[in-house]
């Protein structure tokens, strides 16, 4: 069960990074919110890192907060990953998913 909550989160952030560096490159986007795309990918990276060590040095003690993390990072890659995927779509404006 941890690994697989390890494996998901590891996925999720992933995702995140690629959506959100995606969507730092979307020039229909105002400079504030490019930023904080930026920030998003920059924390995310962090979560890629950190988990990739956990998993290559367990800790047992860690897991403790892993599912409601896993359960956040998910929900936030999907929404990250439709609107980076909306963005390609040609003649319509990318909006947030909803």
């Amino acid at each position: 069960m941890i690994h697989t909550l390890l494996f998901l989160n590891l996925g999720a952030c992933c995702l995140i990074v690629l959506s959100a560096l995606w969507l730092v490159t979307d020039h229909s986007k105002t400079r504030m919110v490019r930023m904080c795309f930026g920030l998003i990918m920059c924390g995310a990276f962090v979560n890629v890192v950190a988990l990739w060590s956990a998993f290559e040095q367990f800790h047992p003690d860690h897991p403790i907060t892993w599912p409601p993390e896993t359960m956040l990072n998910l929900g936030s890659s999907i929404l990250l990953g439709r609107w980076a995927l909306s963005s390609l779509r040609p003649g319509r404006a990318a909006s947030p998913p909803g």
